[in-house]
C-alpha cells in the first residue's frame, strides 16, 4: 500500500532530492555487485543452488527499489 501526505511545507525538498540520489547510487552499486558476481561462471557453477537463487532474489529487490527511488526522485 502506498500512502501519499501532503508534506510540501514540512519537508525539505532539496535535502530529500539530495538524499534519495544518494539512495540511488547505493543501491546502483548493489545491484553491480551482484550483477558482476552473477555473471562469474565459477560462482554460479560451484555455489549452492539455493545461494545463486538468493542473489538473484537480492538483484530482483534491488532492481524494485531503485525504480522505487527513481520514481520518486521524478516525482519531486
Amino acid at each position: 500500500m502506498t500512502l501519499y501526505l501532503p508534506l510540501a511545507d514540512l519537508v525539505d525538498l532539496d535535502a530529500e532530492r539530495v538524499r534519495l540520489q544518494k539512495e540511488l547510487e547505493n543501491v546502483e552499486k548493489l545491484i553491480q555487485n551482484i550483477e558482476k558476481k552473477l555473471a562469474n561462471e565459477q560462482f554460479v557453477s560451484k555455489a549452492p543452488p539455493q545461494v545463486v537463487q538468493s542473489e538473484r532474489d537480492r538483484l530482483s529487490e534491488y532492481q524494485a527499489s531503485y525504480r522505487t527511488f527513481q520514481e520518486r526522485l521524478a516525482a519531486l
